[in-house]
């Protein structure tokens, strides 16, 4: 009998596994039992498919009926946060999607205008959604998207009361005024819409003749007989602010119990509904007797309104000494002292307090603050620092485009130095908010052009051309500008420019815009006709970039010394720079020797970082982020062209 020991074990096991029968079975057994795990597990996971998308959806319709209840109560950050959980599992979700717009337009998250155009222009949306979404856009977007919603909608609908009272604020902020008056006297509503009445007291304030301020009181009593509360509430601050708009009498019952039988009354309200009564005392000395209860109800409750309101009613005094402890703590309150101070002319005492600012201020408002101080003051040093920092603090906030704050309020006070400018480029290039529409903004583009500033004039042509991508004269300009600093291939653009004549034969700046792209083509010949077409269609002497263009032509086409003649003759110091490096690049590039065009080394000087302004490179940053951000299609907003131009402006 055989013995077993440990090297026979060894020897027995190694045979063993060498044998390929043996291997091949084991192989074999091991992939059947893989594949029968295998096959367990996917049986398995097939089966719970069904019950968790089941147990899933059953989750998510309980989230989107507590975002529906949360809407009906108004916790508009609730049913914000549900609906969106919803949207993350079924993004094409109409219900929850219609829940997630409503929810931000009333929290007023800075973007809902993204939303507001893809909701204006979804499939499921009812009149009422889109309505609702114009009304977002009007006050939040970009007025030409706004317009372009609102001229995308059937003429019936325009001219509805209800559409209009939508997009009314926007077109009275653009001075059309008129158009909403004329429309809403005509169509208010059967029975009346309070929105399109308060939208016509809107209206009529904003030219408030006696007439117009008379008719704007009777509606307003007219919202309150309808107990439109909501609507006469804001018709009452409206009217608080326009001259004669509260006086005391009829038709206006009295205000001050009424205001205290509304719901969702803020301090300010209360206040404004005592002046027909301050009105009425006739002297500071009766007045004071309706004033200091006031004081003494709101000055814990709400010192920064309460300040406000007395420095609108010429008190200051009275506000510098009640506002003086509150704003050692309440950042509103602060401002509201430090105005106060300005108000009074105590400059020195408001710079001092200036230096020492509450904690959790807005910066903003603070370096606003400081730049009028400063510039009632005489120190224009300081106040362009303060201009600096307000742009540089703009830049970071996230809550709204406060760069629009800036220079709508640098525009009015009349800054000089370029801070309005530079404030209107940076709010462009973000390129989010209320922007304005190219026409109305002609004035900066003339501005920025007589400072030579084409980059800037470039890169805000950019941003609005994604807004008003057919609006003629920015497409000129726009391209125009790309030419000029060489970002666009002239064979590219001479298609454009020419379509662009083809439908508009009489605008002589498109003419020029096309001659110049075929001399930067290198077609001197076509650059020669379509200048003598200019001439052909204006008696007015050509403009300067006309002239350069050809001028340069006949150089380049043999005719040298009449070239030379035509640029000799050109102030080329009223020309931007970037135009003159571009017209000298073209007769470098055809070598010609003696150039009779000013020496320019370079087009823009080569800066250090550290010497660019903390605004312009935060602008550069948001500008690449914002311009991922894609709008539905809309129509072409029903904006007449402007007379401006670059060539005419030279």
């Amino acid at each position: 009998m055989a013995k077993w020991n440990k090297d026979s074990t060894i020897a027995d096991a190694k045979s063993f596994g060498e044998d390929p029968k043996h291997r091949k079975k084991i192989r074999r057994r091991r992939i059947l039992a893989a594949t029968f795990i295998l096959t367990c597990l996917a049986i398995a996971g097939f089966a719970a498919k069904p019950a968790y998308h089941k147990i899933r959806d059953i989750r998510l319709d309980r989230n989107l009926s507590d975002a529906q209840a949360a809407a009906r109560t108004e916790d508009w950050a609730t049913a914000r946060n549900l609906a969106r959980s919803v949207l993350i599992a079924r993004p094409t979700d109409f219900e929850a999607f219609r829940v997630w717009f409503r929810a931000l337009s009333h929290i007023d998250e800075p973007r809902t205008y993204l939303v507001a155009a893809s909701l204006f222009t979804h499939p499921d949306a009812s009149r009422q959604d889109r309505l609702d979404a114009l009304a977002v856009l009007a006050r939040q977007g970009p007025h030409a998207v706004a317009l372009s919603a609102y001229a995308s909608m059937e003429e019936s609908m325009r001219e509805e009361p209800a559409a209009l009272a939508a997009i009314a604020p926007l077109l009275v902020m653009r001075g059309q005024g008129d158009h909403v008056v004329r429309i809403l006297r005509d169509n208010p509503g059967d029975p009346p819409l309070p929105a399109a009445t308060l939208e016509l007291i809107r209206a009529l304030c904003a030219d408030p003749t006696p007439e117009r301020v008379d008719e704007a009181r009777e509606l307003f009593a007219g919202l309150i007989e309808q107990d439109a509360w909501q609507a006469a509430l804001d018709a009452l601050l409206i009217l608080g602010e326009t001259p004669k708009g509260l006086a005391h009498g009829k038709p206006l019952p009295p205000l001050p119990p009424w205001v205290r039988a509304q719901p969702n009354t803020t301090t300010r309200h209360h206040l404004v509904a005592l002046q027909p009564e301050i009105d009425l005392a006739g002297g500071p000395q009766h007045a004071d007797s309706i004033i200091q209860p006031a004081i003494d109800r709101y000055l814990d409750a709400d010192p920064a309104t309460l300040g406000t309101w007395l420095i609108g009613l010429d008190r200051a005094d009275i506000a510098n000494v009640v506002l003086e402890q509150a704003a050692e703590s309440c950042p509103e309150s602060f401002i509201a002292h430090v105005n106060s101070l300005i108000r009074l002319q105590r400059l020195d005492e408001a710079t001092t307090r200036l230096a020492t600012p509450p904690d959790a201020i807005d910066l903003v408002d603070l370096e606003l603050t400081r730049a009028a101080a400063f510039r009632m003051l005489g120190d224009r040093s300081a106040e362009a620092t303060a201009w600096t920092r307000a742009l540089n603090n703009a830049a970071f906030d996230q809550t709204a485009n406060r760069f629009l704050e800036i220079a709508r309020f640098a525009t009015a006070i009349g800054v000089p130095g370029g801070v309005a400018e530079d404030a209107w480029v940076a709010a462009v290039r973000v390129g989010w908010g209320p922007i304005p529409l190219y026409g109305d903004l002609v004035h900066i583009y003339a501005s920025l052009g007589s400072m030579g500033r084409s980059e800037d004039l470039l890169a805000m042509s950019r941003t609005l051309l994604r807004f008003e991508p057919q609006n003629p004269e920015l497409i000129n300009n726009y391209h125009y500008l790309a030419l000029v600093h060489q970002v666009a291939e002239p064979r590219d653009v001479l298609p454009t420019l020419e379509s662009l004549i083809e439908d508009h034969p009489e605008r002589t700046e498109f003419h020029s815009a096309l001659a110049f792209a075929h001399l930067m083509n290198g077609d001197a010949a076509a650059a020669l006709e379509q200048a003598a077409k200019l001439r052909e269609i204006t008696e007015r002497p050509p403009p300067l970039t006309t002239s350069a263009i050809e001028g340069t032509a006949r150089i380049l086409n043999g005719e040298e010394e009449q070239g030379q003649s035509i640029l000799g003759q050109i102030d080329w110091r009223r020309m931007m720079r970037a135009e003159t490096v571009a017209f000298r690049h073209i007769l470098t590039r055809a070598e010609f020797d003696d150039i009779p065009l000013p020496e320019i080394r370079e087009l823009t000087p080569v800066l250090d970082p550290e010497d660019i302004p903390a605004w312009r490179r935060a602008v550069e940053r948001l500008e690449r982020d914002r311009a991922e951000d894609s709008l539905p299609p809309l129509a072409a907003p029903l904006i007449p062209a402007t007379e401006n131009s670059l060539e005419n402006d030279n």
